[in-house]
């Protein structure tokens, strides 16, 4: 059987070697345990990390939209309601005459417009 130096088979483990080559065999498997475990703990954190991503946020701080005030005319002066329905009445009339108008026009147009 050959053996190469410094190769251990599992068969011979740690038996061939001297107790300060067995113990940082054991030091190192302790190690790597200890590498796996945190190994896994990054792997757990981030994946809670990456999955807290996609949870909704909690608003840091809510307003209040509500108006708080109250107006009040200025002193010495008396606010009185004033009914806007005649003048915007009004002014419907204005823009259906307008636009009545504008209509007729275009209409009279039609055929000096189509001839051209």
């Amino acid at each position: 059987d050959f053996k190469a130096p410094g190769f251990v088979t599992r068969a011979s483990k740690n038996q061939d070697l001297p107790s300060c080559f067995s113990s940082t065999i054991a030091h190192s498997r302790h190690s790597l345990s200890v590498k796996f475990t945190m190994f896994k703990s990054v792997v757990v954190a981030a994946l809670i990390a990456s999955a807290s991503a996609f949870a909704p946020a909690r608003p840091a701080f809510s307003a209040s939209t509500a108006l708080k005030a109250e107006w009040s005319p200025p002193e010495g002066s008396k606010w009185v309601e004033k009914d806007f329905e005649a003048d915007i009445k009004k002014l419907e009339a204005e823009a259906e005459e307008r636009m009545d108008a504008k209509i007729e026009e275009l209409t009279a147009n039609i055929s000096n417009v189509g001839s051209k």
